[in-house]
């Protein structure tokens, strides 16, 4: 079953991923549409189908990188691989990986992931 709405845009952007008890776990945003992406994340174990997840990533946004949180939870897991589907869609996101070339800068090593203060859901 598909759960995405819209165009997906593939991408090699490094992203950090928390789930419950988890992360920060470096990864990798390969795809996103307005209503999920798909994420590779090897050191994601222990998070599975029906976790809620937060993915942080630093986008160009005006004049620099910002900070961007995005909540959701995984509708599955292949592998190393996640789907995730958002808690809102999110028609901003797309367009702003189109306008800012994230492929050239995804040259940048996963371990230069984004590490933010402040969590969107609490452990508990």
């Amino acid at each position: 079953m598909n759960h995405r709405e819209g165009e997906r845009i593939s991408t090699d952007l490094p992203v950090t991923i928390y789930g419950p008890d988890r992360g920060p776990i470096l990864a990798l945003l390969r795809d996103v549409s307005l209503s999920g992406a798909g994420v590779e994340c090897p050191d994601c174990v222990g998070i599975d189908a029906m976790d809620l997840v937060e993915i942080w990533m630093s986008l160009p946004l005006g004049k620099g990188l910002e900070p961007v949180r995005i909540p959701g939870f995984v509708v599955r897991r292949t592998g190393e691989r996640l789907g995730v589907m958002f808690m809102d869609e999110l028609p901003w996101l797309a367009r702003r990986l189109r306008e800012a070339a994230v492929r050239e800068q995804s040259s940048r090593p996963i371990t230069e992931a984004p590490v933010l203060s402040g969590r969107l859901f609490s452990d508990s």
